[in-house]
């Protein structure tokens, strides 16, 4: 899978063409890549009500790229640079991803929770920010579950686990009774 291939400080060939460091690298495409998705729950890019705010976002709403201008409510974000002094955001924010070295932060409306590089950077960073949501802000990204996302087993993998095995015992059972 391309997950087994995935190199943080670098990408692996496509098409008979070696990654060179003018490329992003893996670690970095992951970033947007999960910026796309959680901006368009469901891979929908309509403008729903799950839809990622911009710069002018609400309390509560999900800001993708750019801090707002102004400091105002906590807000939950996936940014490409640091939020301002002030900004009380809960955020998975990506530094310096032009560089063959791209490192993650997750913040706790607005102060550091974890700052990471290395191989498992990314992984661990958006880990950490599923936990921070799942803990601070009930679950929910903007209007959307961590589950709906399918996101849930990431922040609490033993609960959907239970779950999962006992919605087949249940199925299981039902089958015996009809039998």
């Amino acid at each position: 899978s391309c997950v087994e291939a995935f190199d943080a400080r670098g990408g692996g060939e496509w098409a008979g063409t070696i990654w060179t460091p003018d490329l992003p690298t893996d670690a970095t495409l992951l970033f947007f890549l999960l910026a796309a998705f959680l901006s368009a729950p469901g891979w929908n890019f309509g403008a729903g009500p799950g839809a990622a705010q911009g710069a002018g976002a609400r309390e509560g709403s999900l800001v993708v790229g750019a801090a707002p201008a102004r400091a105002g409510a906590e807000y939950l974000a996936l940014l490409s640079t640091r939020p301002p002094q002030g900004h009380r955001a809960t955020a998975l924010v990506g530094l310096q991803l032009g560089s063959p070295s791209p490192q993650f932060c997750v913040l706790l409306k607005g102060e550091l929770l974890a700052a990471l590089s290395g191989q498992h950077a990314f992984w661990q960073a958006a880990v950490l920010f599923f936990m921070t949501v799942q803990r601070h802000a009930g679950g929910m990204l903007a209007s959307v579950s961590l589950d709906v996302l399918g996101l849930g087993e990431v922040v609490h993998p033993r609960a959907h686990a239970q779950n999962r095995d006992a919605g087949r015992a249940s199925a299981q059972g039902s089958r015996a009774d009809y039998a």
